[in-house]
């Protein structure tokens, strides 16, 4: 396994406590089935973080890694008293974020990561018929070593 396949397993194991919601780490072959209360955890483009770089031998090399989080909201148009869009929206997100940032040294990854930090929750309500999410970005600081960008560095 790589670090970044620790960290998406983290996150992910991190979202699925979270009642009722199936977490999709998407893949090349897609096939996702999209339903209420679905998390999508992609990652993104590992970004350069020169105020982490280290000196030694080999250097140590600062490197950010955001991941973008999608709550899937479908909330029932039936029933007495149907739930609004924004609030489930706001339900799940919330809960998503705190199911991250639960516990004393969340944001070190099991001791992997330097520092994180959890963005504040953003609508996406699509223009088409694919159904609206709210969404957060997990950035994770970390450092590695300079000739093997899978050995994590302090």
């Amino acid at each position: 396994m790589t670090v970044i396949d620790d960290f998406v397993d983290e996150i992910e194991t991190r979202l699925a406590t979270v009642a009722g919601v199936s977490v999709i780490v998407p893949t090349r072959q897609g096939g996702e089935n999209i339903e209420d209360k679905t998390v999508i955890v992609k990652p993104q483009s590992i970004e350069a973080l020169t105020e982490y770089d280290r000196p030694g031998n080999p250097p140590a090399i600062g490197k950010l890694f955001p991941v973008l989080i999608s709550c899937v909201v479908i909330p029932s148009e039936f029933g007495v008293s149907p739930t609004k869009w924004h609030d489930a929206a706001a339900t799940l997100g919330t809960a998503c974020q705190k199911s991250i940032t639960t516990g004393v040294g969340w944001h070190t990854f099991g001791g992997n990561s330097i520092d994180a930090m959890v963005g504040p929750l953003e609508p996406n309500e699509p223009q088409d018929d694919s159904p609206g999410s709210i969404q957060f970005t997990i950035s994770i600081k970390y450092r590695v070593d300079e000739t093997d960008p899978n050995v994590l560095r302090a």
